[in-house]
C-alpha cells in the first residue's frame, strides 16, 4: 500500500504558493515567467505522481490503457522540469548568451527528443512497461534518460558555483539546496518505494527558491514602489531581443534640485514619491519604471493608449503639495515617443531613453520621433568615438592659418582638433566639443592637443615671420589649478619659445572661472599670450576685457556677417578703434569674402582668419602653406 500523505501535503502547499505568486504583481521578465512554469509543472507533476500511485496501487480497478496514460503524462510533466530548472538558472546568472546560442538549441532538442521517447513508451516500452501480471517495470531507456536529467540538474548547480559572486550567500545556496533535497528524496524513494516523498521534496525545494530568488521587492524602487532602473534594463532586454514595438511616456519632475537645495533632500524625496503615486493612479495597468532621480518611464503598447494616458497626466499635473508649512506646486515635463523598436542592444535602448529624458529637461521636447532618436544615437556614437580617441590619445590636429593683410603673410594660426573614427569618419569639433564639455571628457582631450601642438612647433622650422599657434581652452580646463604647470612642463619638454603659444578663452569662460586670472598671470610671466575668443557673440562682457590680462581680442564671425547693416558696421568700427587704442591685437574670425576683408581692413583690423584665406588643414599641409607663403613674399 503506497503512502501518499507527504505528497498530498506538498501539493496543497505548492498550490497555495502558486496561487499567491500568480496574484501578486510580478515583474514580467523571463526568469519570473520560467519560475511560473516551474510552479505549474511542479503542481501538475505532484498531482500526477499521486494519481499514478493510486492507479498503480489499485491496478485491478483500472485498465492497462489508463495506467499507461497516467504514467506517460506524469513523465511528460515531471522530467522536463530539469530543463526548465536549468533555463531558470541561466537567466538568474545573467548568461542570456547561452539562451540565444547553440547551447539552447541543443537543450531544447534534447527535451523534445526526451518527450517523444516518453510519449512512445506505451508503444515501445522505452521508459516503463506495465505487465498485467508483473505490474509496473522500468523500460530500457529509463536509466539513460534519468541520468541525462540528473546531468541537466547538476549543470544548473555548476553554473551557480561558477557565477557565485553574482548572488548573496542565501541566493547561491538556494539552487544547490533544490538539487540536494530532490536527490535525498529520490534516494529515500529507492529504499522506501511505498513512501512517496518526492512531491513533498519538490514543494519544499521550490518554496526555498521562492523565498531566496523570487522576492518581488527586488524589482521595485524602494522610494517610489514602481519598478526600478534594473528592472527597466531587464524589461528592455526582452523587447529588444524580440524586436517588439512599444511607446513610452517620460515624466520628469521640474526643479527637484532647487527643492533639495532649499527644503532639503527629504522634501525632494517626498515630491518624487508623491509624483509616483499620481502616475500609478493614472495608469494602474501599465509598467512604470523609475529611470533615475526624478524621471519615470511608462510603457504602452498602442498609440491610442499612450494618448489617453497623456490626457490623464495633463489633468493630474501640476499638483500642490504641502511640506511642513511650505506649499509647493509640482510641475512635470511630459514627453512621449512614436512607436519604437529599432534597437540593436539593451544598452543602446536604455541609453537612448535616458538621453531623451535629459534632452526633454533641456529643450522641453514633447515628441520623441525617429528624427530625434537618430540625433540622440548620433550623439551617443560620437561620444563613444570621443572616448576611443581619448583612450588611444588619437586626435587629428588641424591648423587654420591667420593672415595679416598689411604684410601679406600668415603670421599666426589656430589649432582645431578633429576625430578620425573608423566608423563615423572625420568628426568635427562642433559635434564633439559640447559632448566633451558636458561629460567633462574635455579635461582629457585638451592636454593631448597641447602636447601635439608643442611637439609640432618643436619639430618644424617655421619662417621668421610666423609668430604663434593658438589653442582653445574650455571652462573645465581653466578650473584646473595645475593647468599652468602642465603647459609649462610641455614647453620645457619640447624646448619651445613660450611666445609661440596663444591660448583662447571665451568671455563666458573668463567670467565663470575665477581661477583663470591666476592661470593667465602665471603663464604670461613666461611669455605665453592669451586671446579673448568669440568677442561679440551673445552678450559681450566688456568687464572681462578690461579686468583680465588679455593680449588679443578675436572678433566673432557673427559681427562680420552683420557688416551689411550700417548700424553694426559703425558699432564694429568703434569697437576696433577702442581695442586698438587700448593696445590689444585684433583678429577677426569668419571672413569669407573679399568685400568683408576690404571693409575690415579699412577699419584698421588687418589680421584676418577665415575660409577666404585658408580652411583648417592637417599639420603637414599647414607647414607647406606657411613656407610657400613666406617664400613668395620674400
Amino acid at each position: 500500500m503506497y503512502n501518499i500523505s507527504y505528497n498530498l501535503v506538498g501539493l496543497v502547499f505548492l498550490i497555495v504558493l502558486t496561487i499567491y505568486f500568480f496574484k501578486i504583481p510580478i515583474f514580467p521578465n523571463r526568469s519570473n515567467t520560467v519560475f511560473r512554469a516551474i510552479l505549474v509543472l511542479s503542481c501538475l507533476s505532484i498531482g500526477l505522481d499521486i494519481s499514478t500511485a493510486v492507479i498503480v496501487n489499485n491496478s485491478e480497478n483500472y485498465s492497462i490503457a489508463m495506467q499507461y496514460v497516467s504514467n506517460t503524462v506524469f513523465f511528460l510533466v515531471y522530467w522536463p522540469l530539469a530543463f526548465f530548472f536549468l533555463h531558470y538558472t541561466i537567466l538568474l546568472t545573467k548568461r542570456e548568451n547561452l539562451i540565444n546560442s547553440k547551447v539552447n538549441l541543443v537543450l531544447n532538442s534534447l527535451m523534445v527528443i526526451e518527450m517523444i521517447i516518453i510519449a512512445l513508451s506505451p508503444l515501445f516500452h522505452t521508459i516503463f512497461y506495465i505487465d498485467p501480471v508483473g505490474g509496473y517495470t522500468h523500460g530500457f531507456l529509463y536509466v539513460p534518460i534519468a541520468i541525462l536529467n540528473v546531468i541537466i540538474v547538476f549543470s544548473a548547480g555548476l553554473l551557480v558555483l561558477i557565477n557565485r559572486r553574482s548572488f548573496t550567500i542565501m541566493q547561491r545556496t538556494a539552487i544547490p539546496m533544490y538539487i540536494l533535497i530532490l536527490c535525498v528524496a529520490n534516494i529515500v524513494q529507492v529504499y522506501y518505494p511505498f513512501v512517496y516523498v518526492t512531491g513533498a521534496a519538490l514543494a519544499l525545494s521550490t518554496f526555498i527558491m521562492f523565498l531566496t530568488l523570487q522576492n518581488p521587492n527586488i524589482y521595485y524602487d524602494s522610494l517610489t514602489m514602481v519598478f526600478s532602473r534594473e528592472s527597466l534594463e531587464d524589461y528592455l532586454s526582452k523587447l529588444v531581443h524580440k524586436k517588439e514595438k512599444f511607446q513610452i511616456i517620460i515624466v520628469d519632475v521640474v526643479n527637484t534640485t532647487n527643492i533639495n537645495r532649499t527644503l532639503g533632500e527629504r522634501a525632494g524625496s517626498e515630491i518624487i514619491s508623491q509624483t509616483a503615486k499620481k502616475i500609478k493612479s493614472s495608469c494602474p495597468n501599465n509598467l512604470i519604471f523609475r529611470l533615475e532621480g526624478d524621471a519615470f518611464v511608462i510603457f504602452t503598447k498602442s498609440e491610442e493608449r499612450r494618448d489617453k494616458l497623456i490626457e490623464k497626466f495633463k489633468k493630474q499635473f501640476p499638483f500642490n503639495y504641502k511640506i511642513d508649512t511650505t506649499q509647493i506646486t509640482v510641475h512635470v515635463h511630459l514627453n512621449y515617443s512614436e512607436t519604437l523598436s529599432k534597437f540593436e542592444s539593451t544598452a543602446e535602448a536604455i541609453g537612448v531613453i535616458q538621453d531623451c529624458a535629459k534632452s526633454s529637461k533641456e529643450n522641453k521636447i514633447s515628441l520623441i520621433n525617429e528624427s530625434s532618436l537618430d540625433e540622440i544615437k548620433r550623439i551617443r556614437s560620437v561620444e563613444k568615438a570621443l572616448q576611443r580617441a581619448i583612450d588611444e590619445k588619437d586626435f587629428c590636429v588641424y591648423i587654420q592659418p591667420i593672415y595679416n593683410t598689411t604684410t601679406g603673410l600668415f603670421e599666426k594660426a589656430e589649432a582645431l582638433v578633429r576625430i578620425k573614427d573608423d566608423e563615423l569618419g572625420l568628426i568635427m569639433p562642433n559635434e564633439f566639443i559640447e559632448i566633451a564639455e558636458k561629460n567633462r571628457m574635455i579635461k582629457f582631450l585638451t592636454p593631448v592637443v597641447i602636447e601635439q601642438v608643442c611637439k609640432f612647433i618643436h619639430s618644424v622650422s617655421f619662417p621668421s615671420t610666423f609668430k604663434a599657434i593658438s589653442i582653445n581652452l574650455s571652462v573645465i580646463d581653466c578650473l584646473d589649478e595645475n593647468l599652468d604647470k602642465f603647459i609649462l612642463s610641455m614647453i620645457d619638454k619640447y624646448e619651445i619659445d613660450p611666445s609661440r603659444l596663444i591660448f583662447e578663452i571665451t568671455e563666458t569662460v573668463a567670467s565663470l572661472a575665477p581661477q583663470v586670472t591666476i592661470t593667465m598671470k602665471s603663464l604670461q610671466k613666461h611669455g605665453v599670450k592669451f586671446a579673448l575668443d568669440d568677442f561679440g557673440s551673445g552678450y559681450a562682457n566688456i568687464d572681462a576685457v578690461v579686468k583680465l590680462p588679455f593680449n588679443i581680442i578675436k572678433i566673432d564671425r557673427e559681427l562680420v556677417l552683420l557688416l551689411h547693416d550700417v548700424r553694426y558696421k559703425v558699432m564694429l568700427e568703434g569697437l576696433v578703434k577702442i581695442m586698438l587704442n587700448l593696445d590689444y591685437d585684433i583678429i577677426v574670425e569668419g571672413i569669407e569674402t573679399e568685400e568683408q576683408a576690404g571693409v575690415l581692413d579699412g577699419m584698421g583690423a588687418h589680421v584676418h582668419q577665415g575660409y577666404l584665406y585658408s580652411r583648417p588643414v592637417p599639420m603637414d599641409v599647414f607647414t607647406r602653406v606657411i613656407n610657400d607663403n613666406a617664400t613668395i613674399k620674400l
